[in-house]
């Protein structure tokens, strides 16, 4: 993960350069590593914060708390979503967490 304190604080030094790999893994390492521009955008405003802050490692934290805390809540969403549903068809969640936890015994 990028360290964007450290990138923007300007604590570390330049970014390395690779050489090219072959046109398949440099595509696929592309596609891998795309910024979603929402993201970009975030992190653009988040250094421009910073550069005006004056206490960067605040800032810097409580950005990346809230960041953990939406992928948490996106990550859990699927499953909260089975979970509800299981419910509407009149499934014990205490059943189905027994039931889990004795195929995990296993």
């Amino acid at each position: 993960m990028l360290d964007l304190f450290a990138t923007f604080s300007g604590s570390v030094g330049p970014i390395p350069r690779f050489p090219e790999r072959t046109s398949g893994m440099a595509v696929e390492s592309e596609q891998r590593h795309k910024i979603d521009p929402l993201a970009e955008q975030a992190a653009t405003l988040l250094a421009k914060a910073m550069m005006t802050s004056h206490d960067r490692d605040l800032l810097w934290q409580e950005f990346r708390d809230l960041v953990v805390t939406h992928t948490k809540e996106l990550e859990e969403a699927p499953v909260r979503e089975a979970l509800d549903e299981m419910e509407r068809q009149g499934l014990s969640l205490d059943v189905v967490a027994r039931v889990v936890h004795e195929k995990l015994g296993k």
